[in-house]
């Protein structure tokens, strides 16, 4: 394939909204007013890029009646989706703290965003002291983020809800070189020295707002995710996988229940207790669908597994720790 074919494939992720369509259509098939109100979009722009889409062999359509559905037309543009989205995601932390710092920078020196004194005081900076300090820290950074972090949580596999508070501890610890290498390897190229750290005044006013620092990235981070994880539960229950078809949800489900089979008691009955009470709160048609599903899946599973499950049910519906 020439370069500009390829180039011509690729510019279906360019947009926005044509990759919101192929991340709502990783979940399974939908028809075209689904997508419309997912995407927030006016239908006649979504119908536009589907036709796009599909002839570039992204997406296919069936019909059903007047009506059309779509859906991925090859596993491999799953893939790729899968694939954007891991490295947006680890390339995530590696963008504020730099941003954080050129802010900081400009206001307390007074200083218009990027002006000619900036770029001057950075050459200054790079002939005293040399640009490899600073370069190899930032690269160590990002390395750090996409490679020991991405890794990590790579390692943990799918589900998301398969992540264990212990793992979410060891993400957010794997996170903290992050920030401090982005940090400390953009100061050394843009300020000549850190100042005095042994004065006792900086000691006494900046060790406080680093420990603030460290807590706010790690315990904060852990208890928002873990509760983030719980509403995404929630969410997938009562909402999601009652808006699919069948098959798709049955073969989510199920690996939702193993999942739940391998973390511990607690955490197990954590997310199974919120996904009880968002169907319980669910209109009757949803949880109708949603308690036929489970017993279904249920049935699947291997015979340990569904006693785990049904033991921790009944603690659920008797209340009992």
């Amino acid at each position: 394939m020439k370069p500009d074919e390829i180039a011509r494939l690729f510019q279906v992720l360019a947009d926005p909204v044509r990759l919101t369509i192929l991340v709502v259509l990783a979940e399974g098939e939908r028809g075209i007013d689904d997508l419309a109100a997912l995407t927030r979009t006016p239908r006649g722009q979504v119908s536009a890029h589907l036709r796009l889409m599909r002839t570039q062999g992204w997406v296919e359509s069936r019909r059903e009646g007047t009506y059309a559905y779509y859906r991925i037309a090859d596993e491999r543009v799953l893939a790729l989706v899968a694939l954007a989205r891991e490295l947006a995601t680890e390339a995530g932390p590696t963008d504020g703290p730099p941003a954080i710092v050129l802010g900081f920078h400009h206001v307390f020196k007074g200083w218009i965003p990027f002006e000619q004194r900036f770029w001057t005081e950075v050459g200054r900076t790079i002939e005293k002291n040399g640009v490899w300090p600073g370069i190899v820290l930032l690269a160590f950074a990002y390395l750090w983020a996409v490679v020991v972090r991405g890794g990590y949580k790579k390692s943990i596999g799918e589900p998301f809800i398969r992540e264990t508070t212990r793992q979410t501890w060891i993400k957010m610890l794997l996170y903290v070189p992050i920030p401090i290498a982005l940090v400390s390897g953009i100061m050394l190229l843009i300020e000549e020295d850190f100042g005095q750290l042994n004065n006792p005044w900086m000691l006494a006013v900046g060790t406080p707002f680093f420990v603030w620092g460290l807590i706010c990235v790690t315990a904060f981070r852990v208890v928002a995710q873990v509760n983030q994880r719980r509403a995404l539960v929630q969410q997938m229950a009562a909402v999601v996988l009652p808006a699919h078809l069948p098959d798709v949800r049955i073969k989510v489900l199920t690996k939702i229940l193993n999942a739940l089979c391998e973390m511990p008691e607690q955490q197990r009955l954590f997310y199974m207790k919120g996904m009880q009470e968002a169907i319980s709160q669910a209109p009757e048609p949803v949880r109708d669908v949603m308690t036929r599903d489970r017993l279904t899946c249920l049935a699947e599973l291997p015979s340990e597994r569904r006693r785990i499950v049904m033991m921790s049910m009944d603690k659920i519906l008797l209340g009992t720790p």
